[in-house]
Order: C-alpha cells, then sequence, then structure tokens
C-alpha cells in the first residue's frame, strides 16, 4: 500500500470510528475496537444531559450542536492522554477511565459536574444545563464490558431522579432499577385502565374562606398497590409519558372543578402542576387554552404551578410562554422556592403572581431558627416583588399564626384538610 492509499484508509477509518460533530470517538468504536485489557482495571462513566431536548424544540439543531461541541471540549479538558471519550448517541457520553480508586472516581465526576454546569452562551443567548452520571467499574461490578455499561446506565437514572448528581453503581440500585422497569411497564397503560384520579386540597385565606384547590394526581395499580406521585412522574417526564399524563391532569381538574363551582354556585382558584416536560412541548401553550376554552372554566381562575427547574435551560423561552399565559390572566406560582438553585436575580425577570413557600421549612419553623430565617427572608423577598405568599404544609394553628405574622395570606395543609376526591371536596365546601 502506497503512502497515498494509506493516508486515505486512515481518513476513512478516522471517519468511519468518529463523531462527524464533536470529533469524539462514536459508538462503533465502542461495538467495533474497544477490547478489555485484563489486567488494567476502568471505570465506565454514563453522562447524559439533563433537559437537552429543549434547546432543539425551542432553538432549533444548530444552537443544541453548538452545545454538544462546547460540552465534548469541557470534558476533553478532564481527559487523561490514555482514557478514552466517546459520544455514544444525542446527548450521551462514555468516558473510560483507567482509575477505579472510589475517591479518585468522586472527585472526577465532581468535577464533570461542575464543569458542564457553567453556562452555554450561544449566539448571544444563554443556557444553563447540567449532567447526569453513571458509574460501574471493571472489574468490580462485572468482567464483561456490555455488563459494565448497563451497569453504569441504571446508575445514570439513578442519578436523573435528582438530576445534577452522580450514582456509583452497587447491588441495590440494580434492584431499585427492576422496579423503576415494572412501574414503567404499568404506567403505560394507568390511563387506559383508569388507574389515575385527582384529589384536590384546599388553600385557605387569612380569613378561613376558600381561596383555591391545588390539583394532585394520584395513581392506584393491580400490582404495585398506591404509587407515590414523586416516584411516577419522574418515570412519566424520562419516558415521554408526561404529555399524557399532564393532559389527562388538565382536561380532568378542569371538567371536575367546573362541575363542582356549578354544583355550590363558588368561583375560585385551580392550581395545577405543570411538568417541565410539558412547557417544552411544541405548541404546549395553545393546547392548554383550548383545553381550558373546552371546558368552560373561567381562565381568571386557572393558576399553573411551576418548580424551579422550568427555568433550568432556555430562561428567555420560558419568560415569552409565562407571559403570555399572563396576558390571557391565567396565574403563574412558583412552587418550592428556597428548595432549589435559583437566585433573586431569576425571581426578579419570572413574571409570576404567587411565591409558595416549601412544607419543608413550615415543618420545623417553630423550633428551627434556620427555618424560621429562611421564610422570613423569602416572605420579604415575595412582599417586595408584590407577590401573594402561600404556605403549604400548614399542620398546627401556631404554625398558621407564626407565618400570618410575617405576612403570608394564603395556607394550605393538614391543619385545614387533606387533599380531597370529588365529591369530598363538594362536601367541603358546603360546610364552609
Amino acid at each position: 500500500m502506497n503512502h497515498s492509499e494509506e493516508k486515505k484508509q486512515k481518513a476513512l477509518e478516522f471517519q468511519a470510528y468518529h463523531d462527524y460533530l464533536t470529533n469524539l470517538y462514536n459508538r462503533l468504536f465502542i461495538i467495533k475496537k474497544f477490547k478489555i485489557e485484563k489486567n488494567k482495571p476502568f471505570s465506565l462513566f454514563f453522562i447524559n444531559v439533563d433537559n437537552f431536548k429543549s434547546i432543539n424544540n425551542s432553538h432549533g439543531h444548530n444552537y443544541g450542536d453548538d452545545v454538544l461541541k462546547e460540552i465534548s471540549l469541557r470534558l476533553i479538558e478532564l481527559k487523561n492522554s490514555n482514557d478514552y471519550l466517546i459520544r455514544y448517541s444525542g446527548d450521551e457520553f462514555i468516558f473510560i477511565v483507567y482509575d477505579t480508586n472510589l475517591e479518585n472516581i468522586k472527585e472526577l465526576a465532581s468535577k464533570i459536574l461542575k464543569s458542564l454546569r457553567q453556562p452555554y452562551n450561544i449566539n448571544s443567548v444563554t443556557f444553563t444545563l447540567s449532567c447526569s452520571i453513571g458509574i460501574a467499574r471493571y472489574p468490580d461490578n462485572a468482567e464483561n464490558f456490555n455488563e459494565i455499561k448497563r451497569y453504569a446506565d441504571i446508575a445514570m437514572y439513578e442519578s436523573k431522579k435528582e438530576k445534577n448528581k452522580y450514582t456509583i453503581f452497587e447491588d441495590s440500585v440494580k434492584d431499585i432499577y427492576i422496579k423503576k422497569l415494572l412501574m414503567e411497564y404499568e404506567l403505560k397503560s394507568s390511563l387506559k385502565n383508569n388507574e389515575m384520579y385527582m384529589m384536590y386540597q384546599p388553600q385557605i385565606d387569612i380569613n378561613g374562606n376558600l381561596y383555591g384547590v391545588e390539583a394532585l394526581v394520584r395513581w392506584e395499580n393491580k400490582n404495585l398497590g398506591f404509587v407515590s406521585p414523586d416516584k411516577f412522574i419522574e418515570i412519566a417526564e424520562a419516558t415521554g409519558f408526561m404529555k399524557k399524563l399532564g393532559d389527562f391532569i388538565i382536561n380532568t381538574s378542569l371538567k371536575e372543578i367546573c362541575e363542582i363551582q356549578k354544583l355550590c354556585n363558588k368561583k375560585f382558584q385551580l392550581s395545577i402542576n405543570i411538568s417541565v416536560k410539558q412547557f417544552i412541548e411544541k405548541d404546549f401553550n395553545t393546547e392548554l387554552l383550548n383545553m381550558i376554552k373546552k371546558s368552560g372554566f373561567d381562565i381568571k381562575n386557572v393558576t399553573l404551578e411551576i418548580t424551579e427547574n422550568v427555568c433550568i435551560e432556555d430562561i428567555d423561552y420560558i419568560i415569552n410562554l409565562l407571559k403570555e399565559f399572563k396576558q390571557h390572566s391565567i396565574k403563574i406560582s412558583l412552587d418550592d422556592f428556597g428548595t432549589g438553585y435559583s437566585s433573586l436575580s431569576l425571581l426578579k425577570k419570572l413574571p409570576i403572581d404567587e411565591l409558595k413557600i416549601d412544607k419543608s421549612f413550615v415543618d420545623d419553623i417553630l423550633v428551627n431558627s434556620s427555618s424560621k430565617k429562611m421564610i422570613e427572608n423569602i416572605i420579604s423577598i415575595g412582599k417586595n416583588l408584590d407577590l401573594v405568599i402561600l404556605a403549604e404544609g400548614i399542620e398546627e394553628l401556631e404554625q398558621k399564626n407564626l407565618l400570618e405574622s410575617y405576612g403570608t395570606t394564603l395556607f394550605q395543609g393538614y391543619y385545614y384538610s387533606k387533599p380531597l376526591k370529588k365529591d369530598e371536596l363538594l362536601k367541603f365546601i358546603n360546610k364552609k
């Protein structure tokens, strides 16, 4: 083979085993070329970029491609010369590191999380992302490469529950994964089998009158029993089921509360939780407005409840969407403020009406000075921004009285009522 042919052959081989966008190794390299060396222990990091698809949905693939290039460059900076870095799929990377020392692995995982968490500035648009990492080790966890990769993938899905986190594989993670698979399987037929239903927790004003209700979805399955929303919402988001579930929550809540309002001849707010996965769906705004119109529900009595992670990526896109809802007289409530990473500057930008104090602060407000101070600060910030303050998790009169003295005007919790089914809610309202 002459020099020219050899050069051409190398170019073809490079093309075959490298990713066209980032020039990292590709999936084919893992399948065809990578071989375990028996005396060389390694750790496999499975890295997934959280909520990456929303960039493509809201700004197009060119922006997404530029972000992926930047992610690749940041990962390369953390790579040793004998390590392998692979772009495994769209927003997934595999990092093979020839080190199985737990402290070293944890340190590298923390560096990856920190690096990928830094803002991405693409064509004057700023994105803030995070990633979820799963780690498995050879030969500690398995001696077969496909098993190592599968275990790292399982660990990564554990990290996905909280995001911006790493998980090192162990047997307990495997057990969780098997349960998750069963839940995923049952969830697919939950709506068809009429296993999902809505409950409503009353929200009360300082005079003891009904202000509104928060709609809460519940799931009871014949094989799994009662499944906590914390568990199945997360799976719905990860598997693409959230749109169907979200539509069910919105339509059912609008229909049932509309019926109750007619029966008791009383108008009140309906607060509906909206997932980040719903927000990034194409035409979500149009579909939501159509659902409200079709139900006959008074749009002025609709509150959309969002959490801080809605704003994790494309803040400008979310702000414009929220502004559109407000133009239609829909109220916006920010739930769980103070439990995440959002800042005062973010709060100033968001077109919200209501700030919701998380139950975790309310639980020990009577005994914990830190929680008390945190709540005082949150209420002070909210009042300075002319926001309505709602506290959830009220279980004692003393909690309510203290919160009211700080400036809280709306309350929700077991002190007033547990979440109620439709018929129970009607009885509760008629007693008021």
